[in-house]
Order: C-alpha cells, then sequence, then structure tokens
C-alpha cells in the first residue's frame, strides 16, 4: 500500500460513523469499502498487507446483528511511529 492509497483510505474513513457500541475510529470491512469505494476482496487485501505493516490494527466488538450478539471485526488506522 503506497502513501497516497493509505492517505485516500485515512481521509475517507475520518468521515465515516459508527454505531454507538463500537469507539471513534474502528470500522467495519463494509464500512470501510463504501468510504473508498472498492470491492470487499480488495479492501481484504488492503487490511492485511496493512496489518502486515503494522499500519492497521484488528479488534472485534460484540454487536447485535439480526442472528443475535456476534463478534464483529473492526479496523483501525494506527499512527506512523
Amino acid at each position: 500500500m503506497d502513501k497516497a492509497e493509505a492517505k485516500r483510505i485515512a481521509a475517507a474513513l475520518t468521515s465515516s460513523t459508527t454505531g454507538a457500541d463500537v469507539p471513534a475510529g474502528w470500522f467495519t470491512t463494509r464500512e470501510i469499502s463504501v468510504a473508498i469505494d472498492r470491492s470487499l476482496p480488495r479492501v481484504y487485501c488492503y487490511l492485511r498487507e496493512g496489518r502486515e505493516s503494522g499500519h492497521i490494527q484488528k479488534k472485534s466488538f460484540r454487536i447485535m446483528t439480526g442472528r443475535g450478539l456476534l463478534p464483529v471485526p473492526h479496523y483501525k488506522l494506527t499512527p506512523p511511529k
């Protein structure tokens, strides 16, 4: 992931909103997909690359879905070191 793409993702994510159960700054894969206008498979690639390079954190939050309370992975950009 190059710097321009990372900046575009960061800008798109800061303009999105999340539910009340999830702290600000954490986003689901679908929210990221909509924010950066990319398909889910491409977003998974971005997230994998970002996690491997240490730029993205992953955490599961228990969210009430149509099937009950389930752990849903959320992602957050980490500040560069």
